[in-house]
């Protein structure tokens, strides 16, 4: 499993102009093709499933702009949403090797979460800050739709629970100030 492969395939220069990224690509196609050896042991991987995982941010902001053609018959291209298709010439685009991609028999995309999936996430997250807190924390209909909105963004579901808990944080640390049980309190996140 190769967590944040999309930063391993952009060109990243050190101070002499060197891309350091080339060799880490260099040396993730030498595991996958089995040829690797550590030691004097040699790592077979014919029967491994290598799954390489990444938001590919920057595919997806060069999606996202807009190309301003000026003339008779010209159209706009481009700005793409968040959720636009990458394919493995969009990851050649943006530096990785031909080898490396081609050695991952498909390309799956993520798309954008159904109302009733993130209602789901909202609540298991309520719940997990309520626990983590000792309170009951509820949410207005602004802040559930608040948390609808950024749950499709491009920061994703992770920032459902950072923003639940910075609003809860400044009632909870009132209710220590004035030493009361956060037990007996419900949080209203509005």
């Amino acid at each position: 499993f190769l967590d944040e492969f999309d930063k391993k395939i952009v060109p990243s220069f050190e101070s002499g102009g060197s891309n350091v990224n080339l060799p880490v690509q260099s040396q993730i196609l030498t595991v996958i093709e089995g040829r690797k050896e550590i030691g004097k042991n040699k790592i077979n991987t014919g029967n491994t499933l290598f799954i390489a995982m990444g938001a590919f941010d920057a595919c997806r902001k060069k999606k996202a702009v807009v190309e301003k053609h000026v003339g008779f018959g010209q159209t706009n291209q481009g700005g793409e949403k968040h959720y636009a298709y990458i394919t493995r010439a969009d990851m050649i685009d943006l530096g990785a090797c031909y080898e490396l991609v081609g050695r991952f028999s498909s390309v799956i995309n993520y798309h954008e979460l159904a109302e009733d999936t993130v209602d789901e996430i909202i609540d298991g997250m309520v719940a997990h800050v309520s626990t983590g807190f000792d309170c009951i924390v509820r949410l207005s209909e602004k802040m559930r739709k608040t948390l609808h909105d950024n749950a499709n963004s491009q920061y994703g579901c992770r920032i459902i629970e950072s923003i639940i808990r910075e609003n809860v944080m400044p009632e909870y640390l009132n209710i220590l100030k004035e030493n009361r049980n956060p037990e007996d309190y419900e949080i209203i996140i509005e």
